[in-house]
């Protein structure tokens, strides 16, 4: 069923230790990935929500804006997913 919520594990946000809060890059799994309706009409650009089992880019909080970035599948360096929002 498409619409059956998926639950994953809490996300280790890398960010709230000291070492994490000076990381620009981790390793991390994708523990989920929902597509989106397609972001414009010829489909070549997708929305997408994704889980991951940790992280080093932080959410919007305190006044400060959110991270942006990339990820990038370590078996294939041309699939990238462009992270424009972070919950």
């Amino acid at each position: 069923d498409p619409s059956a919520a998926i639950v994953v594990p809490p996300t280790d946000m890398l960010y709230y230790t000291y070492e994490g809060n000076f990381q620009l890059e981790c390793n991390a799994e994708i523990l989920a990935c929902q597509f989106i309706s397609p972001d414009n009409e010829d489909n070549k650009k997708q929305a997408v929500h994704v889980s991951m089992n940790r992280t080093c880019m932080h959410a919007r909080g305190g006044g400060q804006p959110q991270d942006v970035g990339v990820i990038e599948a370590l078996d294939d360096p041309k699939t990238k997913i462009l992270v424009e929002n972070v919950l």
